[in-house]
């Protein structure tokens, strides 16, 4: 609750640094109001609540980093180079990457899990839209899992309790579908 509405845990993000109404829900609606100290909830999900996730022990550093058109891939590699225990690009529209910087993600994703969101703060990640080298189709081939509706911080949290709890890649896909779905 912020400023007298409900939001939904997993769809509010902060859209303004200062602002009293600096909450919003991107595309979508709060869920109710706090009126006079008492809730009113005009609708609640239709889904089924996802079970949470415990995490484990930290095991390293996810970092979040920013991509964007015609980069080398410098940045993705130098964070793994460093010993990033995974990474999180923030792609290009629905979560792109240039040509060149696509040929350094299939060596990372040898390295450790690599997840795309998209800058967009609009939207999700595609999975079937474009397959020009750098694109969803042509990173999901080389083994990037997309965030779906996830911004990068939201995945980097995601990512960060997967690889505390030593998750194999198959479960990294299997939780982001689940946790990124619209």
């Amino acid at each position: 609750m912020m400023n007298d509405q409900v939001f939904r845990g997993d769809r509010v993000r902060k859209g303004h640094t200062f602002a009293v109404d600096a909450f919003d829900t991107q595309h979508y609606r709060p869920i109710g109001r706090i009126t006079e100290g008492e809730p009113e909830i005009d609708w609640l999900p239709v889904q089924p609540r996802v079970a949470p996730l415990t995490p484990g022990t930290v095991r390293g550093e996810v970092v979040i980093v920013g991509a964007g058109i015609g980069d080398s891939g410098f940045g993705l590699r130098a964070v793994v180079d460093a010993g990033a225990a995974a990474l999180v690009i923030d792609g290009v529209g629905a979560g792109h990457v240039s040509g060149v910087a696509a040929d350094v993600v299939s060596e990372l994703v040898a390295r450790v899990p690599v997840v795309m969101a998209s800058r967009t703060r609009g939207g999700r990640t595609g999975t079937r839209t474009y397959a020009y080298p750098g694109a969803e189709m042509d990173l999901i081939e080389r083994g990037v899992v997309m965030a779906g509706r996830l911004n990068a911080a939201q995945a980097r949290l995601l990512a960060w309790v997967l690889v505390s709890c030593d998750a194999p890649i198959e479960t990294w896909r299997e939780q982001f579908a689940l946790r990124g779905r619209p």
